[in-house]
C-alpha cells in the first residue's frame, strides 16, 4: 500500500499542512474546514472516523475542496482509487473542535406552572458560553436562567435550550 506524503486542511482562509502520519489541528464550534488534497489522480472519497480505526465514507464527499461546519471532535483522511487498482489512503488528521459544552441539560420549575406564575427556565453545561433559548409564543433569551413573569396559557409547550 502507497501512502499519501501530503494531507492539506484548510480553515477559513488558514492553510494546515500535515507531512507523513498523523496530525491534529484545533477549530472552534461552527467554524468551516475545508478538506483538499493537493495532488492525486483518481477518484477521492472522503472518511471520518471518532476512533481512527473504523472509518465511513462521508456521504457526498467526493470532491474538493470539501466544506463542512466543525460540530464535533473526528478523523479524517482521504481514500484515492483508479480503475482496478487498489485505494491509497492519505495520512489522517484529527480535527478537534473547541467549544462544545458537556452535560448539558435544560429545566424549567416549577412544573407545571400555575397561570399568573413565574416560570424559571435553567441551563448548565461544562463548557457552556452562550446561551439560546427558544418556547411557545415567540418565547427567546440569551441569558443562562431567564425568567418569564405572570405566564399565561400561552407560555405553554416545549422550550429548547441550543
Amino acid at each position: 500500500m502507497r501512502k499519501i506524503n501530503l494531507f492539506l486542511i484548510i480553515f477559513g482562509f488558514l492553510h494546515l499542512l500535515a507531512f507523513k502520519g498523523f496530525s491534529q489541528s484545533s477549530v472552534c464550534l461552527n467554524d468551516t474546514i475545508y478538506l483538499e488534497l493537493p495532488a492525486f489522480r483518481g477518484n477521492i472519497q472522503w472518511q471520518e472516523s471518532t476512533d481512527s480505526l473504523n472509518w465511513t465514507d462521508i456521504s457526498g464527499a467526493n470532491y474538493q475542496p470539501f466544506a463542512f461546519p466543525a460540530v464535533e471532535t473526528k478523523f479524517y483522511r482521504a481514500v484515492i482509487t483508479e480503475g482496478s487498482c487498489y485505494p491509497i489512503y492519505s495520512d489522517v488528521r484529527k480535527i478537534i473542535v473547541l467549544g462544545l459544552p458537556q452535560n448539558v441539560s435544560a429545566t424549567a420549575t416549577p412544573n407545571p406552572v400555575c397561570e399568573g406564575s413565574s416560570l424559571v427556565l435553567s441551563g448548565s453545561g461544562l463548557g457552556a458560553t452562550t446561551w439560546s433559548w427558544s418556547g411557545p409564543n415567540g418565547f427567546t433569551s440569551t441569558v443562562q436562567n431567564p425568567e418569564i413573569s405572570s405566564v399565561t396559557t400561552a407560555a405553554s409547550g416545549i422550550y429548547t435550550l441550543t
